[in-house]
């Protein structure tokens, strides 16, 4: 990863986009939500935050690079005072090894769903 940069974009107040770079290749990138109240709407998910997409491309995998990219994540949910995360990860990721990923992170599986929605 020291060869990779990190641009952050933040929209809003509320959401950050990290992206990893290598000599103008985007080789990674991570969105994070921190306002999942909706402005008093959604209550219940107070103190909640949202990875809602973490991407990176097969070649770049396995060098830490996602990793840094869900830290900085972690650390800017913290920042909003949000102490819990919410992924999303589609059963052909966790079989891909998204479901190893997020362990490294503690992060367990609260529930499953058995016929998400799939984009086309």
């Amino acid at each position: 990863m020291d060869q990779v940069q990190q641009r952050v974009q933040q929209h809003a107040h509320t959401l950050l986009h990290t992206v990893g770079l290598h000599a103008g290749e985007e080789v990674a990138w991570c969105g994070t939500q921190t306002d999942l109240i909706q402005g008093g709407i959604s209550p219940s998910l107070r103190g909640w935050a949202w990875r809602d997409q973490l991407g990176v491309p097969d070649k770049w995998r396995n060098r830490a690079i996602g990793g840094r990219l869900v830290w900085q994540a972690i650390a800017w949910a913290k920042l909003a005072h949000r102490d819990r995360v919410i992924v999303l990860v589609a059963d052909y990721d966790e079989v891909a090894g998204a479901g190893c990923f997020y362990q490294r992170f503690r992060w367990d599986v609260m529930t499953r769903e058995r016929h998400g929605w799939r984009g086309q």
